[in-house]
């Protein structure tokens, strides 16, 4: 008989299918799971679900065309100019990425709110293995944060520039205190006295990066 899965790894789970998209499987997921931090996720979940059924014709699409237009128009012109020598440069329009129907800002937001709760736990046990002292126990830390390093999980590709930006801070915080706190579980005191107070401190401002992006 299967062993059903831990509360770590339904949450997980249901991270990944956030990230990959697949909002219906991730609600059918937490609706099952009786805990607080899965309610907050779904209530995150139904809310991106009710603005993709209340959403029309995509902006982005619109966007996207009037892009275009603005292409072909400056191309016709330089055309019909003839590349004349006393004809002005054209200004280009810059092209910029916008939310999709399978993309949206509240995706990136959803994704943000699991990933934000989820943070907390990682600066609760790094603050913990901190005051651990060298051993099984800190090791056990050590290799628990490795972990949730590893799978964090990248945001949604129509995220803005400020939040990917954020995300790329978030995660050399995060390798900044892995690698102090390895220190620390080798027996090396200095940097988790010196160093891990501005990592932590890194980790709160890329934080505030990312909400402030979204």
């Amino acid at each position: 008989m299967k062993k059903p899965a831990s509360l770590r790894e339904q949450i997980k789970q249901a991270q990944a299918l956030i990230a990959a998209g697949d909002l219906k499987r991730a609600r059918t997921l937490l609706q099952t799971i009786d805990h607080p931090k899965a309610q907050a996720m779904l209530a995150g979940v139904e809310s991106q679900l009710a603005a993709q059924t209340t959403a029309g014709f995509p902006l982005g699409r619109v966007l996207a065309l009037v892009g275009m237009v603005l292409v072909l128009g400056v191309g016709g012109l330089l055309v019909m100019t003839g590349g004349s020598e006393t004809a002005a440069d054209p200004v280009l329009p810059t092209l910029a990425v916008y939310p999709t129907s399978d993309c949206t800002q509240t995706m990136v937001a959803t994704w943000w709110g699991v990933q934000n709760i989820a943070l907390d736990t990682f600066a609760q046990d790094a603050s913990s293995a901190s005051r651990t002292m060298p051993g099984q126990r800190l090791n056990e830390r050590v290799d628990a944060l490795r972990q949730f390093r590893a799978d964090f999980p990248a945001p949604p590709d129509c995220a803005s520039i400020d939040v990917q930006a954020g995300v790329t801070d978030l995660t050399v915080a995060m390798d900044a205190t892995i690698s102090i706190l390895e220190d620390w579980a080798a027996g090396d005191p200095e940097r988790v006295t010196m160093e891990l107070p501005l990592a932590q401190d890194a980790l709160r401002d890329a934080r505030t990066r990312i909400r402030l992006g979204l």
